[in-house]
């Protein structure tokens, strides 16, 4: 009995640092995206992050989401990309959902075009350091996951646009 009781302390107290962690991750990367514009989609808007929010630089590591590389802190950029990313399209998700009136009357084409327009018209803000995001998005480390949400969006606006949806990622990134 008191090997379970430790088992659920246990798992409670990994859940309650996996969700701490999220969270500081989810602060910083906000922090860091104020500082884009000033320092591109670098390590740099980070480290700017990190000390407006009165952190040490070693909580760098915090801003990795992916588990397997805990611990490194260098090359932080394409999460700073990917967050933005993945913010941009569970707003634009959300958009299309509420505006889904204005593109009753057009057709697959035109819902199709509208759809993608007010996607891209949504990273304007950003649009001066874009080419950078894209290059960072672009690395070896990032790619995967970028090409994962790209064809995720591409699904979504294929769905929304009443066309018919087009598998196009690999078995071995499924």
């Amino acid at each position: 009995v008191s090997h379970d009781s430790t088992d659920e302390t246990g798992d409670s107290r990994a859940e309650e640092d996996a969700n701490d962690r999220a969270i500081l991750r989810e602060r910083v990367l906000r922090a860091a995206l104020r500082r884009v514009n000033e320092h591109g989609w670098t390590d740099a808007a980070i480290d700017a992050a990190l000390r407006d929010l009165k952190l040490s630089p070693a909580m760098r590591s915090c801003v990795r989401a992916d588990e397997s590389m805990k611990g490194k802190s260098s090359d932080l950029a394409g999460e700073l990309v990917g967050y933005y990313e993945e913010e941009l399209d569970a707003a634009f998700q959300a958009s299309v959902v509420d505006e889904s009136d204005a593109f009753k009357g057009m057709n697959s084409k035109e819902r199709m075009k509208w759809l993608i327009r007010k996607r891209v018209e949504m990273i304007a803000p950003k649009l001066e350091t874009w080419p950078g995001a894209l290059m960072t998005l672009a690395s070896p480390n990032y790619a995967a996951a970028t090409f994962r949400r790209r064809a995720a969006l591409a699904d979504f606006i294929a769905e929304a646009a009443d066309v018919p949806r087009v598998d196009v990622l690999p078995e071995s990134l499924d």
